[in-house]
């Protein structure tokens, strides 16, 4: 029996016109060669074309590069950096107590007449005697030595050790911005490598809607092979759309880590140091910056406790004063010099002392405390890391092998189609899980690197080994 030919006529626009519409050409970019549906067939192409591409972004860096970079401009690690000046600053303002002072006065005075009195002389007479000249000038060094001056020793150190508890923190912040960069970098790594599955798979409906659409103009296909055909190439240049966007979108946020004003792309596979064993990684933990700031905090709490005695020891200061007076008067001489020794001890200040040594135990405890449980956290976090780590690359193999079986399955689908002994449903499923097994290799590797660097950032490893790789090479 001879099968009717298929009469392909025009239909209505229907719902299906409305498909989505996504992106508008960026400035530089070509639009995309991919027709939407055909007018011929029944359905009106768009009017906006989608780029067919990520937005330019001339700047690329490797792994270490990018690191480094941010570790040198990116805001968070220069306003750390700054901290250290300004607690700095403080130490000097603290220290100027237990050092020397040397200055100079002066001042001039003129009066509206000369202070005189009238005073009896030898010979019976009288005579005026100037008490006060009316102009008069007065210069005086001075200088202020500290001889036994405990309590600002103390100060001293305790200001000392906040600068070192300082450049702990900007370690810190330095390990953070670090590990957000390379966090930053392998997603962006990832998200190319996802461009290129959904271009692939865009490009594989893409191939099926023409056949289909070729087999309906020569009326041996059907409407529905051709409207199912249509709607998966519509659904894979969507995605792909948002593939494009999510890559820029990361790229723009790499720049942001580097301290640029433009996107930042990647250009190379990451450079991801070797890992430890779980034995090495538990020994090393401790040198981690947030680890090592939290003792270091701990190490001041501990001094500035143990300074508490000199508090109630004297002090004892010595100063020294040249003059010179012009016109010199009955007790003041032309010149001269003066030397006064300043002895203070407290013997009971109300209290006063009891109260900040009761704060700095307190304040020791808790930093004890703190830096414990930071302890006790940096090593969950290494076993924990490990554990993912390890799982992640046994996943990667497995999503590899699905992800190759899926493409065999899509190609020999699309072989029984071509051949008629199966509809395009068991071929747009294929393609479908075919897309879906590269996306979740790639998600899977990504997934891998990224237990990677956790695990190295965990162990103490990240940045520090990054860095002495870039200052040996």
């Amino acid at each position: 029996m001879r099968m009717p030919r298929y009469s392909h006529r025009p239909v209505p626009r229907r719902a299906l016109g409305a498909v989505l519409l996504f992106g508008v050409a960026a400035a530089g970019q070509e639009p995309s060669k991919i027709p939407l549906l055909s007018v011929d067939a029944g359905m009106t192409t768009s009017q906006i074309r989608a780029p067919d591409a990520v937005r330019p972004v001339p700047r690329k860096l490797g792994f270490r590069d990018a690191v480094t970079q941010a570790l040198a401009r990116n805001p968070s690690a220069l306003v750390a950096s700054a901290d250290i000046q300004r607690v700095s600053g403080l130490m000097e303002e603290i220290r100027a107590a237990s050092l020397p002072v040397l200055g100079i006065t002066g001042n001039y005075t003129r009066l509206n007449k000369d202070r005189t009195f009238v005073s009896g002389l030898s010979d019976g007479g009288t005579a005026d005697v100037v008490v006060a000249s009316r102009d008069s000038v007065y210069v005086a060094g001075i200088i202020s030595i500290p001889i036994i001056a405990p309590q600002a020793w103390a100060n001293w150190a305790r200001a000392g050790d906040q600068v070192d508890v300082s450049r702990a923190s900007a370690k810190d912040v330095q390990r953070t911005v670090a590990i957000n960069t390379g966090r930053a970098y392998l997603t962006i790594y990832a998200q190319k490598r996802q461009v290129d599955v959904f271009r692939q798979a865009r490009d594989n409906s893409l191939e099926h809607f023409r056949y289909a659409e070729a087999r309906l103009r020569g009326g041996v296909g059907n409407r529905i092979d051709w409207a199912r055909a249509g709607q998966e190439l519509e659904s894979n240049e969507a995605a792909l759309q948002t593939s494009y966007a999510n890559l820029y979108r990361s790229q723009e946020a790499l720049g942001i880590l580097l301290g640029e004003d433009e996107p930042v792309d990647v250009e190379e596979i990451p450079d991801i140091p070797t890992a430890p064993t779980l034995d090495q990684a538990i020994a090393e933990a401790p040198t981690r910056a947030d680890v090592l700031l939290y003792r270091q905090q701990q190490n001041a709490a501990d001094r500035s406790l143990n300074l508490s005695w000199t508090e109630y020891l004297p002090t004892l200061t010595i100063t020294g004063q040249p003059f010179y007076q012009n016109p010199s008067s009955l007790t003041t001489p032309e010149t001269g010099w003066q030397a006064q020794a300043l002895f203070t001890w407290y013997l009971y200040d109300g209290g006063a002392r009891y109260g900040r040594t009761h704060q700095r135990e307190a304040q020791l405890s808790q930093a004890r405390i703190q830096y414990d449980a930071q302890l006790r956290q940096a090593n969950s976090e290494v076993r924990a890391s490990l554990d993912t780590m390890e799982r992640a690359r046994a996943a990667v193999e497995r999503s590899k092998n699905g992800a190759q079986l899926a493409n065999d399955a899509m190609h020999l689908a699309e072989v029984a189609y071509r051949a008629g002994s199966s509809t395009n449903l068991e071929l747009i499923d294929a393609q479908r899980v075919a897309r879906d097994a590269e996306t979740q290799a790639n998600l899977a590797e990504n997934n891998e690197r990224q237990a990677t660097l956790d695990y190295l950032a965990a162990a103490g490893r990240f940045p520090a080994q990054l860095q002495q790789g870039s200052a040996s090479r």
